[in-house]
């Protein structure tokens, strides 16, 4: 059992916990086996972690009752003053329980936008007191205060804080304000307890562990619980879960104890804060990228029923633009179903030079068509800008788990409705929404469609109106309508010329657009009625949309075009759907798919050119050799799409990566790209080290992950995670590309051997990328 101590109100808190920080993503299993199976009891997170709901489950499906865990987590400073109980509700709605054992304010700073930083402060913590005398929590705290930040609070506060949480280890542990604390009555918790691992090979403290007989990890812990801090280490391996708790049956000397302590500087802190306040805007649990595993769906243990399946896929439908796309048209449907449209102009959507979109979009169909779709076109439109130019790319959460986005940096990325037209939103965090400005606020009826998009000015575009915000609203006979928030954003598109013409009375032009900004936001935003029979779905053409024309002006005066909010823009000639484009994005596998060879299983990440892997040719399996690297990228970030097979392997791959899907009745194979892949779609996977056997997809997610790899074979195939892929991407002539690759690959040896050098990382071979996206522009798409 793992010790406690005691706060200064007498509640106990355990002496190590386990932390659930965001970074490197969130591991159902091993949250269930650190409280079933180690004997963790305190449970730290945070709101701004973005787990808090996976946890939840976790704490409903764990074997060991409420009252005996210990469950903290934070208040985000956005949520300060009277937003706090809100959030403290929030947080336990999504961690299912109606307590806290303990609520810390996450940050002393506050937002930028908070004009009275004191009051707010003042207001927030007695919001704090509040919960706390009412029984809501059994403690309060704070997190990251400084020895000034703890002052100032004790200047206004009733309660003092019954602990302070703050970056804790032999390299940095802020002595004088644990001295500060001691002093106080405030207890100091700690996190990153072993500086995420970078100094654990330190000389002396593997000499201190030896002596000990155990890790530098364990010695880092004990010394922080010897000085009574509670501390949270974060793990997803069971061993180290389970060492982490094995540090109550020896003691550290004074001398060991100060020979740790003597470690710390200023320098070797690991969490940087100095830029807190321009992240305050980031959505929450945006560093976990869509690394969530194994977490069950509808907090329930996933059942292979394929009934039960269906079932929880029909409770909602969700609609998502994803990073590369912004929410631009909102349709409801005359059964009542609305219908999001995404699109990503000129000046938004790539990053790494106008290279690398996204298709990370993703919408569900229903009884009356998708719930979505990406205007048709706008993905395969090509970027041309610096190479070091920054990305334009939107950072959307995982979960639809706002009611409302009112950050004035967000956009509404997606929706889930449910049966009765309540939205769950996924808010979308964009730097390039600090310029913008609120234009109207539509109201969307059913049969109504609502389409903002680019903004011309002269006929030269300047700016694109996105849907910032949808609200449900029923009228009095019951009726389900939805207010949009429209906001105009800057979106300039490059340059088609060298030089631009300008004009010289710049005053006057500006007061015109602010005129015309002014005009519109007073006039409202007009949608269209469409007729029931007329209703959009991907699977009809239907005519564009149409628009209430603008007055003609004084044919005497100069007439300047300026479309507004709610006019035809770019014709939607269609509702749309997925469009599957090439694009510079990485075509590849994870780091860690796996391929056999001929010594035993390899991930992907430790493969090197000359490796013989499995693949099937010819009817049976052979080893083919890896003869270069179409991708070998470890530090890329892409967006993958994981296929689930009723036979069991699982295969994760780029979107325009290839693999072989089979005609489920014949058995005929043909390439098509990973998005294509459907549930109920068949592919081939390995049965025995002999052949291949056919199998049905049974599921299909996309999710972040960092390090991209493409290796090519001899034969240009490759069987990955017992799944049977091709190597090629985009190119939709697989001879033909691999004949380039070959020759390109023979003629880069050649140059290696005459200048006496091999490097094996790296991306494309030498002049490869020329001649791929020579093939991808002359051969047709269709033949």
């Amino acid at each position: 059992m793992i010790p406690s101590t005691i706060l200064s109100n007498n509640v106990e808190m355990p002496l190590i916990g386990l932390g659930t920080t965001h970074s490197g993503g969130y591991y159902h299993d091993a949250v269930l086996h650190s409280i079933n199976k180690c004997g963790y009891r305190l449970i730290d997170t945070a709101k701004r972690y973005g787990v808090e709901k996976q946890l939840g489950i976790a704490v409903n499906n764990c074997s060991i009752p409420r009252e005996d865990l210990f469950l903290c987590t934070k208040l985000w400073p956005v949520d300060c003053g009277d937003a706090v109980f809100d959030a403290f509700q929030t947080s336990c709605e999504k961690l299912q329980t109606d307590y806290l054992d303990m609520y810390m304010i996450h940050m002393p700073q506050l937002p930028d936008w908070i004009v009275d930083q004191k009051e707010t402060k003042e207001k927030t913590w007695r919001q704090m007191e509040l919960l706390y005398e009412d029984e809501h929590v059994r403690s309060i705290g704070v997190s990251n205060y400084s020895i000034d930040d703890l002052e100032e609070l004790s200047e206004f506060a009733s309660i003092l804080p019954h602990a302070n949480q703050i970056e804790f280890h032999p390299w940095f542990h802020q002595s004088d304000l644990k001295k500060y604390s001691d002093e106080n009555g405030i207890l100091t918790m700690g996190y990153c307890p072993l500086a995420k691992g970078k100094y654990l090979e330190d000389e002396k403290l593997c000499r201190i562990a030896q002596k000990y007989k155990k890790s530098p990890a364990q010695i880092c812990l004990r010394w922080s619980v010897q000085q009574n801090v509670p501390t949270v280490p974060k793990s997803t391996d069971y061993k180290r879960l389970k060492e982490n708790t094995d540090v109550f049956d020896f003691e550290l000397t004074e001398e060991d104890m100060d020979t740790l302590s003597s470690f710390s500087s200023q320098n070797r802190k690991i969490v940087d804060l100095s830029n807190i306040c321009q992240k305050m805007s980031l959505p929450d649990g945006y560093k976990l990228n869509g690394r969530v595993f194994g977490v069950p769906e509808d907090n329930e243990i996933i059942q292979k029923s394929s009934t039960l399946l269906a079932a929880i896929i029909g409770t909602a439908a969700s609609a998502s633009c994803g990073s590369s796309g912004i929410p631009f048209r909102f349709e409801v449907l005359p059964s009542g179903q609305p219908v999001l449209g995404c699109g990503s102009p000129t000046c938004f959507g790539a990053e790494n030079g106008g290279k690398d979109l996204r298709h990370d979009s993703n919408f569900m169909a229903g009884p009356d068509g998708d719930d979505g779709f990406f205007r048709e076109g706008d993905l395969a439109r090509v970027r041309i800008r610096n190479s070091d130019a920054p990305a334009q790319m939107a950072n959307c959460p995982r979960e639809f788990s706002s009611s409302s986005c009112s950050n004035p940096m967000t956009w509404v990325g997606g929706f889930k409705a449910s049966e009765s037209g309540d939205l769950s939103l996924q808010c979308c965090h964009y730097e390039g929404l600090r310029f913008a400005q609120e234009v109207g606020r539509p109201v969307v009826h059913a049969g109504e469609v609502y389409s903002g998009g680019e903004v011309l000015r002269d006929g030269r575009q300047t700016g694109f109106d996105a849907i910032s915000n949808v609200k449900k609203i029923t009228s009095g006979n019951g009726d389900v309508a939805y207010e949009l928030t429209v906001t105009r954003m800057n979106c300039l598109p490059n340059p088609a010329e060298d030089s631009n013409e300008v004009s010289f009375d710049i005053q006057r032009d500006i007061g015109r657009i602010l005129e015309k900004v002014g005009e519109t936001a007073a006039s409202g935003v007009q949608t269209n009625q469409i007729e029931a029979d007329q209703r959009l779905s991907p699977s009809t053409d239907v005519q564009a949309d149409s628009y209430v024309t603008p007055t003609e002006s004084d044919p005497q005066e100069t007439v300047e075009q300026f479309v507004q909010v709610g006019e035809q823009v770019v014709p939607v000639t269609s509702a749309g759907y997925y469009y599957p484009v090439a694009s510079g994005v990485p075509a590849c596998f994870t780091g860690d798919a796996k391929v056999m060879t001929p010594s035993g299983e390899k991930e992907m990440r430790d493969v090197r050119v000359g490796d013989l892997v499995l693949t099937f040719e010819y009817g049976k399996m052979v080893y083919t050799r890896v003869a270069s690297w179409l991708h070998r990228l470890p530090e890329t970030k892409a967006a993958f799409i994981k296929l689930t097979t009723d036979h069991g392997p699982e295969v994760s791959m780029t979107p325009q990566h290839f693999i072989y899907k089979a005609d489920c009745v014949t058995e005929a194979l043909s390439l098509v790209y990973a998005e294509n892949i459907n549930k109920g779609d068949c592919v081939m996977v390995k049965e025995t080290e002999k052949n291949l056997i056919m199998t049905v997809v049974t599921g299909k997610s996309t999710f972040y992950e960092t390090g991209v790899y493409a290796p090519m074979t001899e034969t240009g195939d490759l069987i990955v995670d017992d799944v049977y892929a091709s190597c090629h991407n985009v190119i939709k002539t697989n001879t033909l590309s691999h004949t380039f690759l070959n020759l390109v690959t023979a003629m880069q040896q050649k140059v290696r051997s005459i200048l006496g050098f091999f490097e094996e990382t790296g991306h494309l071979p030498a002049s490869s990328e020329f001649f791929l996206n020579i093939i991808d522009v002359l051969l047709p798409h269709k033949y």
